[in-house]
């Protein structure tokens, strides 16, 4: 019988390269909860809560990802 290898620790997941990802959303539970899922990801990630903010991180660092809250009022990034 085989036996299944639980989820890799925090230290596990991070080795190798670190990937940048822009979240952008106006509701701070979702900022948290995404926070949540990526950091022990080994993620580096960074919280924008509007569009105008959200632009000024792009126009500093590269991001491999970037998650839009599409459900906005559609003015984020206007």
């Amino acid at each position: 019988m085989k036996q299944r290898r639980a989820m890799p620790q925090a230290e596990e997941a991070a080795v190798g390269p670190v990937v940048n990802i822009l979240i952008v959303d106006d509701d701070p539970a979702k900022l948290i909860a995404l926070r949540a899922v990526l950091d022990p990801l080994g993620a580096n990630v960074v919280e924008a809560r509007s569009g105008p903010d959200a632009l000024r991180h792009l126009l500093k660092e590269d991001f491999a990802v970037i998650l839009l809250d599409v459900r906005g009022s559609g003015r984020l990034l206007s």
